[in-house]
């Protein structure tokens, strides 16, 4: 595939700033192929020196709207919370986008909260369903949220999570750990389910995973009532512990890991998004891990009366089949992505007959060392 990547924009100029995590400069230990995924086409988002909070970055959400055939594009900037409107087209293998100037989040008065957006699903009527990760200012922690906005930014209302995932002024080992909130949103086709996954462990849960040992996190299930939804189920998500080359032994730590997306395909498939950070500081080396799983709720256990994991046994997990190691497909990507980013955000896209296409996209941190990357993949069932 050629190494030119070109990008069309209608109404928005594009730019990468300096900050945030540092550059990847190693390729991560071979990985066996699975052939499951192609690279069908890709592109590397331009820079040219659009202030920040109207450029391309950030992105770690997406969401295709099938019905105006169109993606919603969330961006983790804490500045300017806001989403934009893209649209992708494949040219040979070459990916086109095409994006509308950015919409801004706006909160109602009196609702100061530390907004992190992290993942988005467009519920029929065409509202958004944002989930954000939250934060803390000094010692004051804003719990990690699912709000429904309208598409003009507007705010409605707040999806109400179980009680164990937000912060207790009380219980300092109780809720989702900082920058480990919801990152991933799925919504069923007929949109009466909603799935929603934090990147890491409850306090009361789990240590995060590493790359000696993998962690158990919770995936809720909510159910459609009225406008809302309400929280039924929950079941247990293993994350998979990360694999580092045996000959890099301790040198190499696995310095950030979690599922970092979700999406549903058309048929109702789910697919995770599992993505790791690992550096060698001895070696002064450093890569992502970025797999995606197939997803079975079938006979997985509802914990949701369970206080904590910690000392839980028999608990049937969520079954997972891992249908892609990105490693693997680096040859088929640009030299800028050899080392594959900071992917965060994953949707279907409009497939031929037959066929199931995927678009990724990477968080550039807003660094001046990382890149806004689109990626279509075609993954065979």
């Amino acid at each position: 595939m050629s190494e030119r990547v070109t990008l069309a924009s209608a109404a928005l100029a594009l730019v990468v700033a300096c900050a945030g995590r540092p550059a990847v400069t190693a390729n991560p230990p071979p990985v066996p192929e699975i052939d499951r995924i192609d690279v069908i086409a890709h592109v590397i988002v331009p820079t040219d020196g659009a202030p920040r909070h109207q450029r391309l970055s950030g992105i770690s959400g997406l969401a295709y709207d099938r019905w105006r055939h169109e993606w919603i594009a969330v961006s983790d900037d804490r500045q300017a919370p806001r989403w934009y409107v893209t649209r992708f087209a494949a040219d040979r293998d070459r990916l086109v986008l095409t994006s509308d100037p950015p919409v801004t989040a706006a909160l109602p008065a009196g609702g100061a909260r530390a907004l992190d957006f992290e993942a988005v699903v467009i519920l029929p009527d065409g509202d958004l369903l944002i989930a954000s990760e939250g934060g803390r200012d000094g010692e004051r922690r804003y719990p990690s949220s699912i709000m429904r906005f309208r598409r003009d930014g507007h705010y409605l209302a707040d999806v109400r999570v179980p009680e164990r995932f937000l912060p207790s002024t009380g219980e300092a080992d109780r809720g989702l750990r900082d920058n480990h909130g919801f990152e991933s949103l799925g919504l069923s086709p007929d949109g009466s389910r909603l799935w929603a996954i934090a990147e890491g462990p409850l306090l009361q849960d789990d240590e995060p995973a590493t790359g000696r040992r993998g962690a158990r996190i919770r995936l809720i299930e909510f159910v459609r009532h009225g406008d809302s939804f309400a929280a039924a189920r929950e079941l247990v998500y293993p994350i998979d512990r990360v694999p580092i080359a045996a000959n890099l032994g301790d040198s190499a730590v696995v310095v950030d890991q979690g599922v970092s997306e979700m999406t549903v395909l058309p048929d109702g498939t789910l697919l995770s998004m599992e993505r790791a950070f690992v550096r060698d500081n001895a070696r002064r080396r450093s890569w992502n891990v970025v797999r995606l799983f197939r997803l079975d709720l079938d006979g997985a256990d509802d914990v949701s009366g369970t206080a904590s994991l910690r000392q839980a046994t028999g608990v049937r997990a969520i079954r997972k089949e891992l249908v892609a190691d990105l490693s693997a497909l680096t040859s088929a990507l640009p030299p800028a992505l050899a080392d594959l980013e900071n992917f965060e955000a994953m949707a279907p896209a409009p497939s031929p007959a037959g066929a199931v296409s995927i678009v990724m996209m990477s968080d550039d941190n807003f660094s001046a060392s990382q890149v806004t990357a689109a990626v279509l993949l075609r993954y065979k069932p």
